[in-house]
Parts: structure tokens; sequence; C-alpha cells
């Protein structure tokens, strides 16, 4: 289904995606990793966005012949209509699951460090209302608010690595592979939807404007957002080890908090948190709008904007369901990320394998055709 809400360039799609991405290194995310990988998070992190790098290229070069298409109408004409209309519900299930977990993680996180008398409730409604409004004026406006929020997204992480510099103790990342090389290396293959946000965006290849600006914006924005949290939970290995880092519920305000270099440069983590809130207000725009969008490829539903609001509503119900702090963190390692990730990647490869039957099918039609018309 065409469906058309602007265009933007590489520099802005590479933004949107880092955004979507990336943005999960300031909330408490990590902790899914950690408890896994141990000493070796950081080589986790990196299994988990190699293979999710990886999975990406496949899904880029599948979508390569039909430029200016999402990945869903590639689907639909490759492997079948009714394929494509599942895919994309299952998209649409796994972004709006990253939603409610990201829209709730924010105001745990928001209400024990600066509002803690202010219900989960109203908190919820506050900030649905300015990610409704942010994902209301389209993909041009929440690409072009990513654009301008990445410096401070990485001045933020960059000036944390160096303030915390002088507490580093390389001797905490020992064992150097933790539990073990290949526990590290399959776990990562397990935990690789945690980088599996422009797995999705692949459905919003119809609003860049070249395929080949979408093809550099969608590997720059996974490498970048890889690498940068990959930076922050070893920054956390170097300051806290194992198990330290898994039982902190904050990582980067922890950080942030620990910062001291004289009683003048002390309690910097209130600058922080207002770094913090204005990307995670986009992130959560962002998820909205994506989730959004896939609902409306699902049922074929051209104007899909008036349905922002009964998904902002969904999300709120959802969000509501966790009963304490870590188990929004288990739901999201064990049903988003784990049991997610494998519907997910299994769906594009039943998607890939339905078009090269079909594929292969019409190639053996093709004779008997040219047969017949002789």
């Amino acid at each position: 289904m065409n469906v058309r809400d602007g265009h933007i360039g590489a520099r802005e799609w590479t933004a949107l995606v880092l955004m979507a991405t990336g943005a999960k290194i300031l909330n408490p995310s990590s902790v899914a990793l950690t408890q896994y990988g141990k000493e070796a998070t950081w080589l986790l992190s990196i299994a988990a966005g190699s293979v999710n790098l990886a999975l990406i290229s496949i899904v880029v070069r599948f979508m390569r012949d039909r430029p200016g298409s999402g990945l869903l109408d590639v689907i639909s004409a490759k492997s079948g209509k009714w394929l494509a209309k599942g895919f994309a519900l299952v998209l649409c299930i796994g972004m709006t699951g990253n939603g409610f977990i990201n829209l709730r993680l924010l105001v745990d996180q928001a209400k024990i460090v600066t509002l803690p008398q202010t219900p989960v409730s109203v908190m919820m409604v506050c900030s649905l209302l300015l990610a409704l409004y942010l994902a209301y004026k389209g993909i041009e406006t929440l690409s072009r608010l990513s654009r301008v929020l990445l410096p401070w997204l990485f001045g933020a992480i960059g000036s944390v690595a160096v303030l915390m510099m002088n507490r580093y103790n390389f001797h905490l990342l020992a064992p150097w592979f933790g539990p073990g090389l290949l526990d590290v290396v399959w776990e990562g293959a397990r935990h690789a939807l945690y980088y599996g946000e422009p797995f999705a965006m692949t459905a919003l290849a119809l609003f860049v404007r070249t395929q080949d600006e979408f093809e550099r914006g969608i590997r720059r924005g996974t490498i970048f957002a890889t690498v940068a949290a990959t930076l922050v939970i070893t920054e956390l290995q170097l300051i806290l080890g194992s198990p330290g880092s898994e039982r902190v519920a904050f990582p980067y305000l922890e950080l942030s908090r620990m910062i001291y270099l004289n009683r003048f440069v002390q309690h910097l983590e209130g600058v922080y948190s207002a770094i913090w809130l204005l990307i995670a207000f986009t992130q959560v725009a962002i998820d909205l709008y994506l989730a959004t969008f896939l609902f409306s490829q699902a049922f074929s539903v051209k104007r899909f904007r008036p349905l922002l609001l009964p998904m902002a509503s969904l999300f709120f119900m959802l969000a509501l369901m966790p009963n304490y702090f870590y188990e929004t963190i288990v739901w999201k390692d064990m049903y988003l990320i784990q049991i997610g990730g494998a519907v997910i990647y299994g769906g594009f490869l039943l998607a890939w394998l339905a078009s090269s039957f079909r594929r292969r099918k019409a190639d053996e039609g093709v004779p008997g055709g040219a047969a017949a018309g002789d």
C-alpha cells in the first residue's frame, strides 16, 4: 500500500534510525544484557549488533530491486499479499511492545529520579501527550528533531566517558570472555533484537528520497547505535564490574551521579537527566509513529494519523500492566527480545523463502510456456 508522509534525506534518516535504536542506552535496557554477559557484556553487545546488522543487510539486498518501496510492499510483491499483511502485524505487535516498555521505563526512571510523589498514570498521560504531538507532526519532524538531538546524545555519552576516566579499572573486564566465548556469542545471537528497531524501520523506506540514501542511512544508524551502546556498557563494566553492573537500575544516571572532579564540578545528574528526557520523549514518539504505521499497513488503512490516539491509548493500558520496575525488564528480555526476535527474524526468513520458491516456480514455467507458444 502506497502511503506518503514526506521525504527525508540520508542525514535525517540516519539520525532517525540512530535515535530509535540508540536512545535505549539512556534507560535501564542494558540490564537485559549484563545479566547474561557478566564481565563480557561489551562483547555480547557487539555480537548482538553484528547479528542484527547481518540480517538487516539481507533485508536491504532483498529490497534493492524495488527502490522507493518499503519492506512490506516488497514482500507483498515477491512473496504474497497475505504474507506481507501477517508480517506487518507481527512487526506492529513488536513495536507496540517496544513502545509501551520504553514508556514504562521512562516513567519509572523519571518517578524515582525527579518526581517521586507523582502518580505513574499521570506521568504516562503527560508523556504520551507530548509523544502523540510529535508523532502527529510526521516523519519529517521526527527525523529533523532526531538530527537536532543527536549531538546532545553523543555529547552526553562522550562527556560521561571523559569525566569518569579517573575511575576506570580495566581489571574489572577480566575474564575477557566472561562466562565463555561460545556462551557470549550465543546470547548475543539470542538478543540480536535488542538493536532490532532498524529491522522494523525498513517499512519506512518509501519515505526516504533514494534507495542509496536508505541503505546508507540504515547501516550507519545501526552501526553507530551499536557502538554507542557498547561504549556505555563498557564504561559501566570498567567502573562497577560484575555483578555490580547487573544490580544498577539506571546505569546512565548512576554514572552521571558519580562524576566528581572538585567541589565545583559535581551533582551533574540533573543536567544529564534533562538531556535524557528530551531524547526519551522522542524515542517514544518514534515508537508510536512506527507502530501506528505498521498497523495501517497490516489492515490497509491509508490515513493512519487518526489511529495515533487509539495506539497511544493502547500504549497507556499496556504500560500499566507491569507491577514493578524489574518486571518490565523481564518482559523486555524474555518476550520482546528473545521470543519476539525469533518470530520477527523467522517471519522475514519465511517471506524470503516464499519469494525464492515463487521465483523458481516462475522460472520453471517459462520454458514450458515458450514451448506451448511455439
